[in-house]
């Protein structure tokens, strides 16, 4: 069936838009909308990738001047302090002269008891040693203007840790009782080493 053409329709539009130059016309600018619309979606899109990439640019520039700033700093240094937990103090009983390591010599009898954190098995094997190392921590005096190392026993030192060798006198649960010429009264002790006849040298030289 035959479509019907509405009766009110004015003759002179009919014939215009029948025209086929009209009608070129108008395909032609349907064709310019569309167009005009994909090229604001191509330039947004533009946009949005210029941003993107001035934001990573930016990006790497910080990371660059960071790198340049780290690599101009001088390397990192020792650390100025660290932290250590005494196991025990020095307890001085008292003095006299005995002999130590084959010398007589004037000493001072003292006593290691450990911290209640440690437990009752901290000393276990130590009890065949009749000499052991104490790793202690004395304040440096600030009083003396040279402190040297080349002598362990005088009381100035280069730093603030000393390894003490004393003579083992006996051990009772978690106290030790030694012998020594450089132990004083309530030295913190940080560690204890058996002295093993491994680190004895032969023919060592001293000044």
């Amino acid at each position: 069936m035959e479509k019907a053409e509405p009766d009110n329709l004015d003759p002179a539009l009919t014939a215009i838009t029948s025209d086929p130059a009209i009608e070129s016309a108008i395909d032609s600018h349907s064709v310019w909308k569309t167009l005009q619309a994909e090229n604001e979606k191509s330039t947004s899109l533009s946009i949005n990738l210029s941003e993107e990439q001035i934001s990573y640019s930016l990006k790497r520039r910080k990371l660059k001047s960071k790198r340049i700033e780290k690599e101009k700093l001088p390397p990192p240094g020792p650390q100025d302090s660290y932290d250590f937990k005494p196991i025990g103090e020095i307890k001085i009983l008292k003095e006299s002269t005995e002999d130590f390591n084959g010398k007589e010599t004037d000493l001072k009898i003292c006593r290691l008891k450990l911290i209640k954190e440690l437990s009752d098995s901290s000393l276990e094997g130590l009890e065949g040693f009749n000499y052991i190392w104490l790793i202690a921590f004395n304040e440096s005096d600030d009083s003396q203007e040279e402190s040297k190392a080349e002598n362990p026993s005088e009381p100035q030192k280069c730093g603030n840790l000393q390894l003490i060798l004393c003579k083992l006198i006996s051990i009772k649960g978690k106290e030790l009782t030694m012998s020594s010429p450089d132990l004083t009264e309530n030295t913190p002790i940080l560690d204890i080493k058996p002295y093993h006849y491994k680190d004895a040298i032969d023919l060592p030289i001293s000044p």
